[in-house]
């Protein structure tokens, strides 16, 4: 199936609910391939469910569709929330939907290029320009890569340099911490939703979070890495430890996994 690069791919999909979350099952609509609760194409931009009509996801893979209906049944159609990696304020971002509903919180963005245009975008958000990392410094290391992707991993710039991916630029900016972050920013203790996709160092940033002080409800993070030779990897080590952090998997849409706090869920 080929995407055009400029365009959200528009296709209809049906979820089958169930206790412990999403099943995604096959359509009446051809050409589309579904495995293994895996779904074999990107950047959704309509999602049919099963009731009550159509629903727009602004979300790679309808993460914001998934996390919408969690929060609904919780009885909160208007959470916080936290997004660590924003890079596009619209489209393939997993808050906007929240934000064009009413509702507000952080988005923290380290390539100083994207700021006005989020800014533009989401003037009722807080915006941070600042890396994220599991220290606070007045400048780290930003590696623009090739393809368009950026880390202040310096390894994780180096190996995706290996791949054929070069390094064009490399540029100083801020550095804060989750914790410094959630203190500075959320009155209410925490945000209910976390979006973290911040380029090799999502794993590192989620080991320096409070969980006990911030027990965020629901965490989304991209487990889906780049393995070298153009091959994808599947990012075992977030979902055991945060499975360790008292959260279970939610959904998964085998780019991003979708994590829930057990003691949140069964809350009454």
């Amino acid at each position: 199936m080929q995407i055009k690069e400029s365009f959200l791919l528009i296709k209809i999909i049906r979820f089958l609910i169930r206790p412990w979350g999403y099943d995604i099952v096959p359509t009446k609509n051809p050409g589309l391939k579904v495995e293994k609760k895996i779904i074999e194409y990107f950047n959704l931009a309509l999602i049919k469910r099963e009731h009550p009509a159509y629903q727009t996801s602004y979300s790679q893979v309808a993460e914001d569709i998934i996390v919408s209906d969690l929060f609904y049944r919780k009885n909160n159609s208007l959470p916080s929330y936290l997004e660590l990696g924003v890079e596009s304020p619209i489209y393939i971002n997993n808050t906007y939907k929240f934000y064009k509903r009413g509702s507000n919180g952080v988005l923290v963005e380290a390539n100083p290029k994207h700021i006005e245009q989020i800014k533009k975008n989401r003037p009722n958000d807080k915006l941070i320009s600042s890396a994220v990392g599991v220290n606070e410094a007045e400048s780290v290391n930003l590696y623009y890569l090739q393809n368009g992707c950026e880390s202040i991993s310096k390894e994780e710039a180096e190996f995706r340099e290996k791949a054929g991916h070069k390094i064009n630029e490399v540029t100083q900016i801020p550095c804060s911490t989750i914790n410094k972050i959630i203190e500075q920013n959320f009155q209410d203790g925490h945000p209910d939703f976390l979006s973290i996709d911040i380029e090799g160092m999502d794993l590192d940033v989620l080991k320096t979070l409070d969980f006990e002080k911030y027990p965020i409800p629901v965490i989304c993070a991209e487990t889906l890495i780049f393995g070298g030779l153009r091959t994808l990897q599947r990012n075992n080590e977030i979902i055991n430890f945060l499975t360790t952090k008292g959260y279970f998997v939610y959904a998964d849409t085998y780019i991003n996994t979708i994590f829930v706090n057990k003691d949140w869920y069964l809350k009454k």
